[in-house]
This record gives structure tokens, C-alpha cells and sequence, in this order.
């Protein structure tokens, strides 16, 4: 459902009424007015949002609202580089602490690793990603949550995983899953981009306590019906308008000269000019030892460099920094490429199947579309992180 009130009578209802949340139809209606005064200025070597003045008031007030109302939950404050959250900012630290974030209470037979998304990014800009104007699609307990959707679920080369959430730190509304969700056990809102709808996140309506879900993740091996390199070569370069408009368009002053040795370096060693071969040698390229995943970026000035050549002229970062600047290389090469942001694997009690997801297992990385298959998840960030997935089979 999308709004159809302006945004500025719904904050001065929510500020003069009393209200503690806003229906989630307003979602859309604020959040599109707080992208139209966003302004970027550089500060130094960084931007930082800019108001104009008469904007300002109220759209500090709908941010507030927001985080509180979709439960867009970060990890410390809303603004803190490496808070989940619908816009981004690549900051210069990316924090993190050994609270336990989520516990996840799995089935015995599921003993796969897998990433547990929050968000998802269709825009790139010069120095972070956001999502374009979402539309809300009210889901009751139980149903299909993507039935309809561009990004619903295929029928080959998946199988169903239902776990339970138990929040901790990470304790707003917003759900946490591995690929395609496909139920939940309690009422939802999903957010989607674009007219064919893809996916952004999952908010429950009511925050607070555990909730089920039931995912379609996909399997990796060798087989036929399972997702590997000789899979996605056969699955071309066919891709639906909106997917190329949505995910391979890049701001003006992205690109620098460092972004085209890159580039090069890696066209020369893909096996193919296909695109599983290229995300496959950037992956690679990027998790080698040329670069340093560091955490802590305070003493590099980019100047007016863009976060992804400021990457490839340094050579160090953390998630953020690899995953833009994967995204750029693939989409300044015709290749859909989106972000995505949530957690990395826990730590497994093999014996009662629970697994512990902490603070600092919060992570980025990549989403690639192919024609059948939807999105595949590669992973660029170097550093050997625990729980990272290991690289997509490759049968000859």
C-alpha cells in the first residue's frame, strides 16, 4: 500500500497527537520526501547530508519516526557508519562489539553456513548506497511474503529452511533471512523497489520477541539443477529493462583511473567475458592479498575521489569499501549488480542446533543477477573473515 498523505501533515499529526507509531502506508510517503532535500556537500574528504534550513526540523523529525515505525534497527546509533539502516554513508570506521545481536534457533538437519540479510541497495552514489522509493505491500502471517514479485523465489535449485529468530541488540522489526523468504509466522510489510518489485526488506508490524521463518535458499554443488559456474554461463545476458536500468547505472565522477586498472586487470584474467566469469575474478581479485581489510580508515583523505576509486587507489577497507567497489566494477560492465547488508554466519552449537550471531559479524557484500537464477551472492571482502561462504563450485 503506498502513501497518500503528505509527509509534513503526518509528522505534525505524530508530533501534535501523541502518536508512538505511524501506519505503515506513511513509510513511503516520508521517506520519499527525506531522498527529494537530501543534499550532498562535501566536508573535508566526506559528505555528510545537507538541508536546506526549512527542510531540516521535519525531516530529522521523519527519520526519528522511521527507524522507530519500519524498525530499520542499527548497530549503535542510526547515523553511525555501519548502522543497517535504508540509506548509507561508507564511513571511515566500521564498528563493532561481541553483543549478541540475534540467536537462531535452526533445524538439526541444516547444517549449511548462510548470510543473514536485512537490506538490500539498488542506488550507488559517489560515497554510499541507498534504496530507491519503496512501495509497502502489507503480508499477513503465513502467506507467500513474495508471491508476485520479481524477486519470488524460482522452483530449481532451492530447498526450504525454517528457523527462529530469538532478537537481541538487533531487536526492531526488521527480519533477518538468507535468500528468498517465503513465510513468516507473523504479520509483515514488505518493501520492494521498482514496478516489478524487488526486494529491499521485511518488517514485521508488531517489533518484540521471536519470530519464525521459512526460507528457499540455494543449493551449491556440482549438479545440474544446482547453482555452479556452468549454470549461470548458460544463463545469458537476457535481462528484463527494468533489472538493467535499476542495477547498472552509475552517478557522473564514479570512475578514476585506478577504477580502470581494476577493471583491465581483471578482464585480462576472467576466464570468459561472461558475467559469472568476471564477479568470479573481481571476487577474487579483490579477496587477494594486493588488498588489506582494515577497519579503521581515519588517516586516508580521498579528496573528491568517489569510496570505490579511493579503494582502488589505497587498497584497504572494510566490507563497505570492497562491496562498492565490486558493484561498480560489474555494473560499469553492463552487469546487475546490487548491495546487500546484514550478518555474517555465527557460531554453531552443533548439539542443539543454535546458532549466535554477534554485533561485529555485521557485514556487505554482493548480489548478482542472472536471467532464471535472480540473485547470487558473492562476497568480495578480504581478510579471511570467520564464516565467510567459499567461493561458487566451478565444474569444468
Amino acid at each position: 500500500m503506498n502513501a497518500t498523505h503528505g509527509s509534513d501533515r503526518l509528522i505534525r499529526a505524530f508530533l501534535d497527537e501523541g502518536m508512538t507509531e505511524l501506519p505503515a502506508h506513511a513509510y513511503d510517503e516520508i521517506r520519499s520526501d527525506i531522498e527529494r532535500t537530501r543534499q550532498r556537500v562535501v566536508i573535508g574528504p566526506w559528505s555528510e547530508p545537507h538541508m536546506s534550513r526549512l527542510a531540516s526540523f521535519a525531516v530529522a523529525a521523519a527519520a526519528v519516526v522511521i527507524i522507530g515505525a519500519v524498525g530499520l534497527t542499527s548497530i549503535g546509533s542510526p547515523t553511525s557508519p555501519g548502522a543497517i539502516g535504508p540509506s548509507q554513508q561508507v564511513g571511515q570506521v566500521w564498528p563493532g562489539t561481541n553483543d549478541v545481536a540475534f540467536t537462531i534457533r535452526r533445524d538439526t538437519t541444516d547444517d549449511a553456513d548462510h548470510y543473514w540479510r536485512a537490506l538490500t541497495y539498488d542506488r550507488l552514489d559517489l560515497r554510499g548506497f541507498s534504496s530507491s522509493a519503496t512501495t509497502i505491500v502489507d503480508r499477513p502471517a503465513g502467506t507467500r511474503i513474495l508471491d508476485g514479485r520479481a524477486d519470488d523465489a524460482r522452483d530449481i535449485g532451492v530447498r526450504s529452511v525454517t528457523f527462529t529468530v530469538i532478537p537481541g541488540s538487533f531487536s526492531g522489526s526488521t527480519i533477518v533471512s538468507p535468500a528468498t523468504p517465503i513465510k513468516v509466522d507473523q504479520a509483515t510489510r514488505l518493501l520492494v523497489v521498482g514496478t516489478g518489485g524487488y526486494f529491499v526488506a521485511l518488517d514485521r508490524t508488531k517489533s518484540g520477541g521471536a519470530y519464525t521463518v521459512t526460507a528457499l535458499v540455494p543449493i551449491t554443488g556440482d549438479g545440474e539443477a544446482q547453482i555452479n559456474r556452468a549454470r549461470l554461463l548458460a544463463a545469458g545476458t537476457d535481462y528484463p529493462t527494468e533489472i538493467r536500468s535499476m542495477y547498472t547505472t552509475l552517478p557522473a565522477g564514479m570512475w578514476g583511473p585506478n577504477l580502470e586498472i581494476l577493471k583491465d586487470k581483471v578482464l585480462a584474467t576472467s576466464r570468459t567475458r561472461e558475467p559469472v566469469d568476471i564477479a568470479q575474478a573481481l571476487e577474487q581479485e579483490l579477496r587477494s592479498s594486493a588488498y588489506l581489510y582494515e577497519t579503521d580508515m581515519r588517516d586516508v583523505d580521498c579528496g573528491t575521489m568517489s569510496t570505490a576509486e579511493c579503494f582502488a587507489t589505497v587498497k584497504r577497507g572494510f566490507c563497505q569499501w570492497y562491496a562498492m567497489t565490486m558493484a561498480v566494477v560489474l555494473r560499469d560492465l553492463g552487469i546487475p549488480a546490487r548491495i546487500a547488508e546484514g550478518f555474517l554466519p555465527g557460531s554453531r552449537d552443533q548439539s542443539t542446533a543454535t546458532e549466535v550471531v554477534r554485533n561485529n559479524n555485521a557485514h556487505a557484500w554482493v548480489e548478482v543477477y542472472f536471467p532464471g537464477d535472480g540473485w547470487v551472492t558473492f562476497d568480495p571482502t578480504g581478510g579471511n573473515l570467520p564464516g565467510q561462504l567459499p567461493a561458487l563450485p566451478s565444474p569444468q
